[in-house]
């Protein structure tokens, strides 16, 4: 039973066209079965040819409300008045309530109003020189009410244009801020993938420097020295798991597993500059000697910087064993209340060599600092060898 209501409505909906036609065919039925059976009163003429051909023109126009309201205003309201004026016992006021209803609910002010104002104007001054010229058929109480109906109509249709502009603009802004949140969540997704993206290059530049090192001392030793050589493997093998489960970590941001089950490797501590003598220490089984130092008492630091810290001398590190040769480095921290000073020096010949072939190292280097309101510079040093100078702020940094 519903669904044999509901299409009929669908179909109105949806051919507005056709819904309006509907509407005026029934207009006309039913001025016209009210005109040719009311009996005149008083002076009122009974039904005729012209009087039947004015109703059909006005009940036709109102096909048209819709699509063309102010131009079926202009149609109907002479038409209208014309019945008045010829005094038909004809209902003359239903057409002109439908448009004027349409007329506010389909044209924009200050259109819609200086129109229904016409029209209402045009119909108050007929109805008052009838009313002056036959008083005992037209009153001043008829008249007001008339106006009030017509400009209650048009009233009620411009409310709901205004109701329906309002929807519209609340759409509209509710489509925009869903469009920005799109586009806030595509750039956080842009940013984080920016992020592993660094995150792996350290992990691998440093990791495959280390066993490339290790490998190389274990190919010289293995026939003058097997032990040597065999513990130069050893290192290769515990740098290659260390640095295996780095990118298991950090791959396992970019996925979820279905099964409900937690890889062991999320677990596993971020790098962070309370392993620096971790780090250290590896480098110095690869064959790069590396003095640690820190001054200062250093405070509690927000992950994301403790870690962008790490990298950097991770990084610099790395750079050194790829291009400093035989050398030693040093690794500076120094701890102020308010920032941090990263300094990684090494003696060897480092500095034509990253100047010629940058890499992304430095430059993941400078955005990581950069990220947390730092500076970075790197260059040749005073005396020979590579320098990497960074300064990390602090109290900026928490506040992020």
């Amino acid at each position: 039973m519903m669904k044999a209501i509901q299409q009929p409505i669908n179909w109105l909906r949806a051919n507005p066209l056709g819904a309006d036609a509907l509407l005026a065919a029934a207009l006309g039925i039913l001025v016209l079965i009210t005109f040719v059976t009311t009996d005149p009163i008083g002076s009122e003429q009974e039904a005729d040819a012209l009087g039947i051909a004015l109703v059909v023109a006005i009940s036709t126009a109102v096909a048209w409300r819709r699509r063309f309201p102010l131009t079926v205003l202009v149609v109907i309201t002479p038409l209208s008045m014309l019945l008045l004026i010829l005094d038909y016992a004809a209902p003359h006021m239903l057409a002109s309530v439908i448009v004027l209803y349409s007329v506010g609910a389909h044209v924009d002010r200050p259109r819609s109003v200086q129109a229904a104002a016409a029209a209402i104007g045009l119909f108050t001054v007929v109805a008052l020189i009838g009313w002056s010229i036959a008083e005992e058929d037209v009153s001043l109480p008829d008249i007001t009410w008339s106006v009030t109906i017509l400009t209650t109509s048009f009233v009620v249709g411009d409310s709901l244009r205004s109701r329906r502009a309002h929807l519209a603009t609340l759409e509209a802004r509710a489509s925009d801020l869903e469009r920005e949140q799109e586009q806030l969540a595509q750039r956080g997704v842009i940013d984080e993938r920016q992020r592993i993206a660094r995150e792996l290059h350290d992990v691998v530049a440093h990791t495959m420097s280390v066993m490339v090192v290790q490998a190389g001392a274990a190919r010289r030793l293995i026939d003058i020295d097997p032990v040597g050589a065999r513990g130069a493997l050893e290192s290769v093998e515990v740098t290659g798991r260390s640095g295996l489960g780095e990118m298991r970590r950090l791959l396992g941001v970019l996925r979820t597993d279905g099964d409900g089950t937690e890889d062991r490797a999320d677990y596993a501590p971020q790098p962070s500059l309370s392993r620096l003598s971790d780090l250290v220490a590896s480098c110095a089984d690869a064959g790069l000697p590396v003095e640690l130092s820190t001054t200062g008492s250093p405070p509690p630091l927000p992950a994301g910087l403790d870690l962008s810290a790490y990298r950097v001398v991770q990084e610099a590190l790395t750079n050194t064993m790829k291009h400093a040769g035989r050398a030693t480095a040093t690794v500076s921290l120094d701890w102020h209340p308010d920032h941090l000073d990263i300094e990684v020096i090494d003696d060897g010949r480092g500095a034509a060599a990253a100047a010629t072939d940058p890499g992304h190292g430095l430059l993941g280097m400078r955005e990581r600092v950069e990220l947390y309101g730092g500076s970075l510079r790197a260059g040749p040093h005073t005396g020979g060898g590579f320098e990497v100078v960074a300064t990390f702020p602090i109290i900026e940094a928490a506040a992020r």
